[in-house]
């Protein structure tokens, strides 16, 4: 990364990451608390079916839905996206600030295909004719 280009470009390979790292931490956690799937859906008042397809990767959640899924684990947010490797090393925080970076990269590009998608399906506005 060098001067203006900082930015990570965004692939589906980092999307893939992220959604791999999710999958694995929350149901690893979940296990960690002895918890059944049915009490994490109690605890972050969410449809058991919905916990079951987070964890086998057929959902991917909402900003609500991280949110109480976090609350319901009592945990920060990183911890569903941080690999098990990297939460006992002294630099997590370097590492919290790339994933960060991979997460905000990854949110903007799918914001911006979908700011563009609805452009290309909004009608065109014409001007008055006086």
């Amino acid at each position: 990364m060098n001067g203006k280009d900082s930015k990570p470009k965004f692939d589906d390979s980092n999307e893939k990451y992220l959604r791999n790292l999710f999958i694995t931490n929350l149901r690893k956690l979940r296990n960690d608390r002895q918890m059944s799937q049915q009490e994490l859906a109690s605890y972050a008042n969410l449809s058991i079916n919905f916990v079951n397809e987070l964890e086998n990767g057929r959902k991917f959640p909402s900003i609500e839905t991280l949110s109480k899924l976090v609350q319901a684990l009592s945990i920060d947010l990183f911890r569903l996206f941080t690999p098990e490797t990297m939460m006992e090393i002294d630099n997590a925080d370097i590492f919290k600030a790339e994933l960060t970076e991979l997460i905000t990269t990854v949110v903007s590009e799918k914001v911006d295909r979908y700011i563009v998608k609805e452009n290309k399906n909004e009608p065109e506005i014409r001007k008055p004719r006086t």
